[in-house]
């Protein structure tokens, strides 16, 4: 059994409709099915406000990076998204993500088959082309970007849109940023992405003490690991 399978079979009735929505995109979302849905299964059993509080902070982001244009709703588009992969229009039929987006952003949407998705699976599903879009801008590796969502969704008051912001324009390695918040790295490694992190949210508050900013990464390590705990 695959893990999206596996998440879908054990998870809440909600969390298994977001992973069945999501997989119709297909294969190009695959990995945040994979390896982000099941950080954000026990998120998403919070409820709907929970999951749009994370839902905000990616469309800021994503609007802020230029992949969602301005006023656009993270909602909205995965709503697109899904229904445009019905019509058989999925990220993978393009060259460029960009076309693909402008696709389904000019496709007159069924307002019967809006109301039977959910809010959750539309927000989840905006996530995940959303991570796509930031894995193609960066040039990152497949699936990596979609776990600065986990971080927003364990830490929402620090992991805000602008911090991201920072974060991916200190390093494209969100991997590793994510090994780092689990505690997952070796002591040099550790180390090093530690001074990325900190030179990064220099570039929020310049005035800020290095002591303080590494007690509030600290507080973070703590609420990404608590997340699926």
């Amino acid at each position: 059994m695959s893990l999206i399978g596996f998440v879908c079979s054990v998870a809440s009735a909600t969390v298994a409709a977001v992973g069945s929505a999501i997989s119709t995109i297909g294969p190009a979302v695959s990995s945040f099915c994979t390896n982000v849905l099941p950080r954000l299964a026990p998120f998403i059993e919070k409820g709907l406000e929970a999951l749009q509080v994370v839902g905000k902070i990616a469309q800021a982001l994503l609007q802020i990076v230029g992949i969602f244009k301005p006023k656009e709703d993270i909602q909205d588009m995965g709503d697109r998204a899904m229904q445009a992969a019905e019509k058989g229009t999925r990220p993978e039929n393009f060259d460029k993500f960009d076309d693909y987006l402008e696709s389904i952003r000019n496709m007159e949407l069924d307002p019967e088959k809006s109301q039977k998705s959910t809010a959750e699976q539309k927000i989840a599903a905006g996530l995940a082309i959303g991570a796509k879009g930031l894995e193609e801008k960066f040039n990152a590796p497949e699936g990596s970007m979609g776990n600065l969502w986990v971080l927003a969704a364990a830490a929402p008051a620090f992991f805000n849109e602008h911090r991201l912001e920072s974060i991916i324009k200190s390093t494209t390695d969100i991997a590793t940023v994510m090994r780092y918040f689990d505690g997952k790295l070796d002591l040099s490694e550790a180390r090093s992405m530690g001074k990325t992190l900190v030179d990064a949210e220099r570039t929020l508050s310049p005035g800020k003490i290095e002591e303080a900013i590494r007690t509030e990464l600290r507080d973070a390590q703590e609420a990404v690991r608590n997340l699926s705990a």
